[in-house]
């Protein structure tokens, strides 16, 4: 009896990020790899909170957009994405963005068009936009 409680005790646990993980802390820590410059693995079963800005902004004090162009993706592994009112936004960019088996609550994916050459917010001219398996409740 002695040596089975010895052995369960000493056995490895996995524990899972604590619930409300930050979708933001988890790009900006998120490794290139299979040809993303961010690919983001997400555990299933954990909630992820809070928006991601994916691409370049406007800067309005030099009137220039400032362009960020990476490849990201979600591998989401049924993860939940708690948005709190916020939005997955993919702007003025032409990388790929790609999302799949999670679940959105509380928000939205969105994507802002960007010309290429600055002359207008169109739709774009992107590489690839890809969504699977996700339900926005």
């Amino acid at each position: 009896m002695r040596i089975v409680l010895l052995a369960l005790i000493s056995l490895p646990v996995a524990v899972p990020p604590a619930a409300g993980v930050s979708l933001k802390a988890m790009y900006d820590a998120a490794p290139a790899a299979h040809g993303y410059d961010k690919y983001i693995e997400l555990q299933t079963g954990v909630v992820y909170t809070g928006g991601l800005w994916i691409g370049g902004t406007f800067n309005r004090i030099t009137a220039e957009f400032e362009i960020k162009n990476e490849d990201v993706r979600i591998a989401g592994n049924g993860a939940i994405l708690d948005l709190k009112g916020q939005e997955i936004c993919i702007a003025y960019t032409t990388g790929r963005f790609d999302i799949e088996n999670c679940v959105i609550l509380g928000g939205n994916v969105r994507y802002r068009g960007y010309d290429g050459d600055g002359a207008g917010l169109l739709p774009p001219r992107i590489t690839q936009f890809s969504i699977s398996n996700l339900p926005v409740v």
